[in-house]
């Protein structure tokens, strides 16, 4: 089992190019072109991603089980392929295509408040998390997601029309849905929530009173 707490040397830019002080029982692990990381990478340079190959908690399973990127490098997507996710954050920084249809991400964060993403998510991927605006992004397909949230950051002035979802074909299957908007942005209009006709009712765990016989 490769080392993964503690301080150590992870080759993600060549043989040992980062020294890590990863806390004991930590499962995540940050990539940042600076500010808060575990590692800083320029948004621009390549990711060895095989680096974290081999390593695991101590119990099993791989290390790190969430991930969070901010950079450019999409080579996470083929090597996803070979090795499980459990979460991916990513902080996109350019207009990016991806497709990610034959990658092993469990759940998947996309954030896109000052460019465009281009997307195509597989059967692996069940929740999906956008955050930025809504004109941000494309779904081209998303043929195993169930679960979808927006967190969307509109600037809208005071005595704005109703924001509207836009129609996004690809998620018509999925049965579960959240948004979330600013508190003092323009209202949401729930209308434009019919085109997702296979969402459920959430049911109630409060048990149901029943009435006093006479």
């Amino acid at each position: 089992m490769t080392k993964n707490e503690g301080k150590f040397y992870i080759s993600l830019m060549g043989e040992n190019s980062h020294e890590v002080d990863i806390p004991a029982g930590q499962g995540s692990f940050s990539i940042t072109p600076k500010g808060y990381g575990d590692a800083y990478v320029d948004a621009d340079t390549p990711i060895s991603w095989s680096a974290f190959d081999g390593m695991q908690i101590p119990a099993g399973g791989h290390w790190p089980r969430f991930f969070y990127y901010a950079g450019n490098d999409a080579g996470f997507a083929q090597w996803s392929q070979e090795r499980e996710i459990e979460s991916f954050f990513w902080a996109l920084q350019k207009d990016v295509s991806l497709d990610l249809s034959k990658a092993h991400i469990r759940r998947l964060s996309l954030d896109c408040d000052r460019f465009k993403i281009c997307v195509r998510l597989g059967a692996d991927t069940r929740k999906a998390e956008f955050y930025g605006k809504a004109e941000n992004f494309t779904i081209e397909d998303a043929s195993g997601l169930k679960d979808v949230s927006f967190c969307f950051r509109e600037d809208g002035a005071e005595g704005a029309e109703p924001f509207k979802l836009p129609v996004f074909a690809a998620l018509a299957g999925i049965e579960r849905i959240e948004i979330d908007a600013p508190v003092c942005g323009e209202p949401f209009d729930c209308e434009s929530l019919l085109q997702f006709s296979a969402l459920k009712k959430r049911q109630s765990k409060r048990r149901r009173l029943q009435p006093a016989c006479p």
